[in-house]
């Protein structure tokens, strides 16, 4: 199941985002987490290049996840 697709331009600039069952107070996270994942991606892509980014959130032993060790400040 997809919980969130944020599509984002080459600045960073967001233009269409979408969330499927994620609570609000953590919108804010994955909107961050998204739009750090997509500029990481498109680090050196020409404007008529087209890219898809996806992440499946992957659980530790230790029950958290990687989303949740990731740094979107």
């Amino acid at each position: 199941m997809i919980l969130a697709v944020v599509f984002a331009n080459s600045v960073g600039n967001i233009l269409v985002e979408r969330f499927n069952g994620v609570p609000a107070e953590e919108r804010l996270h994955w909107r961050s987490f998204l739009v750090k994942l997509g500029a990481d991606n498109l680090k050196g892509v020409k404007n008529e290049e087209l890219l898809v980014a996806c992440h499946k959130p992957l659980k530790s032993p230790d029950g958290t996840s990687e989303l949740d060790k990731t740094d979107v400040s």
